[in-house]
C-alpha cells in the first residue's frame, strides 16, 4: 500500500468530537503505569504516553476511547478519507511531553503495513514539527539500527498539524517529531484496515513486515 505523502491535512472534525477527546485527556491519570508505552516501544517513545484500544474486541480496557474511535471513524469515512472497504481497528489517545523529540523510526509490523493512520491533534502547537523522509539506500530498517546509527535524514520534509483537522499520517516511511512547545500535546488517532485483511493475530504479533518496493518510492509531497 503505497502512500505518496508524509503528512496530509484533510477534513475537519466536529467540535463535539474534539471536546469529548479533550475531556478524556483531562480525566486520564498520565505518568502512570497504565499510560506507559510497552517495552517494545520505549526505545523510540521515551517522551510519549498513551491509552490504546483494539477496536475489534468486544471488551476493552478503555470503553470511552473505543467510543471516541468509533465516532472519529464515522466522520473520517463520511469524508472518504480512506478507502470504502476499510474498518477502524485501533484507536489511541497519546501525549507528547513538552520540549522533547521522538527519534527517527518507522512503524514496522504487519498491522502497520496494512493500515491507514488518521491523526487528530486536539490543540494547536505551532512549535511542533512532524518530519518525514523517503527511503534511501543508506536508510536503516530496524528500530535499533536507527538509534545505534543516530540516524539523521538527508532529505527531510517538515510539517505542522492543525488543531481539529484530520491528517493522513504515513507511518511506513522514516519519521520523527520535534517539540519546542512548553505544553503537553494530546492527539487522537485511528488506524483503518481493509475489512477483508483484518485478522486478530495482527494485534498479538510484533512480526516485522518488510518495506515493499512501493513503500520505497519517493514521497511526492
Amino acid at each position: 500500500m503505497h502512500k505518496t505523502y508524509g503528512l496530509k491535512r484533510c477534513g475537519e472534525a466536529s467540535s463535539e468530537l474534539i471536546q469529548d477527546a479533550m475531556e478524556l485527556f483531562h480525566d486520564t491519570a498520565w505518568h502512570t503505569e497504565k499510560t506507559a508505552r510497552g517495552e517494545h516501544q520505549k526505545a523510540i517513545y521515551k517522551v510519549s504516553e498513551c491509552l490504546s484500544c483494539n477496536m475489534l474486541r468486544d471488551q476493552v480496557e478503555h470503553p470511552r476511547l473505543k467510543e471516541l474511535g468509533r465516532e472519529m471513524a464515522k466522520q473520517v469515512m463520511a469524508m472518504n478519507l480512506v478507502p470504502a472497504d476499510c474498518i477502524p481497528i485501533y484507536s489511541e489517545l497519546n501525549i507528547l511531553l513538552p520540549m522533547s523529540s521522538v527519534a527517527w523510526h518507522h512503524d514496522r509490523t504487519k498491522r502497520h503495513a496494512m493500515t491507514y493512520r488518521v491523526s487528530l491533534p486536539l490543540t494547536d502547537e505551532p512549535d511542533i514539527d512532524y518530519c518525514f523522509t523517503s527511503w534511501a539506500a543508506h536508510t536503516p530498517v530496524g528500530v535499533g539500527d536507527f538509534i545505534a546509527l543516530n540516524y539523521r535524514a538527508r532529505d527531510m520534509r517538515s510539517y505542522k498539524m492543525q488543531r481539529g483537522h484530520f491528517h493522513l499520517f504515513n507511518n511506513r516511511v522514516p519519521h520523527a517529531t520535534v517539540s519546542k512547545s512548553q505544553r503537553l500535546r494530546p492527539m487522537l488517532l485511528v488506524d483503518f484496515a481493509p475489512a477483508a485483511q483484518v485478522e486478530q493475530t495482527y494485534f498479538s504479533s510484533m512480526e516485522f513486515a518488510p518495506v515493499s518496493a512501493d513503500e520505497r518510492l519517493p514521497l511526492l509531497e
